[in-house]
């Protein structure tokens, strides 16, 4: 569903860029189901890629935003990955080692920001 609200809310630059990534046609229903296939994708991948730990971030209950860098080392959690995978998708360097393709880093980058908004995904990991 957050795939699908935030296909709806593209700019037509934007639109076009993702169906150019994502290989469907220029069209509002195109990229809507592009990016709703898209979205689940990271966690098909995720113990082949290594990235399980970008899925989330876990907080202590006494946490504040001073405490995110400690708990993400290494850009290892999902609010440093929709960071980064945005840079990625916003450079203009198409010559830029990157370990993922610009097709997977949306992909990717659409997964999270569902992901963020799932109960448990940036939370106390006492659950």
């Amino acid at each position: 569903m957050v795939a699908r609200i935030a296909a709806r809310h593209l700019t037509a630059a934007a639109r076009e860029r993702v169906a150019e990534l994502l290989e469907v046609e220029n069209n509002a229903q195109a990229v809507e189901e592009g990016m709703a296939a898209a979205a689940t994708w990271a966690d098909e991948v995720r113990k082949d890629t290594g990235t399980e730990s970008w899925h989330f971030l876990n907080l202590a209950w006494q946490d504040d935003r001073t405490n995110f860098k400690e708990r993400c080392e290494n850009d290892d959690c999902v609010t440093a990955r929709v960071r980064l995978f945005t840079e990625q998708l916003q450079a203009d360097d198409p010559d830029a080692e990157t370990r993922f393709a610009d097709k997977d880093a949306l992909r990717f980058l659409v997964h999270f920001v569902g992901d963020v908004h799932q109960p448990l995904h940036a939370a106390n990991d006492a659950d």
